[in-house]
């Protein structure tokens, strides 16, 4: 089940740079972590949002061009 993010929160975002989003976000539902919004394609990029132990936000995110930053 989706987890709406709040992102009115002061809760730090991370943001993670991923080889492949679709492959990380399934290895870490296959390990039980929670999914805030599965993969999404945006064709500049992919991100997915999982939440870590504690709720907060981590953002798995790549770059169509292949590059990291």
């Amino acid at each position: 089940q989706p987890v709406p993010v709040d992102f009115d929160r002061s809760d730090v975002v991370r943001r993670v740079a991923v080889d492949d989003v679709f492959a990380a976000c399934a290895e870490l539902k296959s390990k039980g972590v929670r999914i805030a919004l599965e993969p999404t394609d945006y064709s500049v990029c992919k991100a997915a949002q999982v939440l870590d132990p504690d709720g907060n936000t981590v953002i798995l995110h790549q770059r169509a061009d292949g590059t990291c930053g």
